[in-house]
């Protein structure tokens, strides 16, 4: 699949809740790299032994989508690089 325009960077961000003691982490931008949101999800979710949602983000004109990962998954950086093959 060829698209037009640059390329998006992937955004892992990590969010506290509950006062620092839960923490989501966020992954945005997957889909530039040719990476489905929905399986990476799946595959994520039984790798990490974590739950896991796969959202779409707000807006019309806004394509990609949001995995949303229950706990401080920074790791999960290195998994995307040996993952995506770039």
């Amino acid at each position: 699949m060829v698209k037009k325009g640059a390329v998006k960077n992937i955004s892992i961000s990590m969010e506290d809740r509950m006062g620092g003691r839960k923490h989501v982490t966020h992954v945005v931008g997957v889909e530039s790299f040719g990476l489905s949101a929905d399986e990476l999800g799946a595959e994520a979710q039984r790798k990490f032994k974590t739950s896991c949602s796969v959202t779409k983000l707000p807006g019309k004109t806004e394509t990609s989508k949001e995995i949303s990962l229950q706990g401080n998954l920074m790791q999960v950086r290195g998994y995307l690089a040996v993952r995506s093959r770039f």
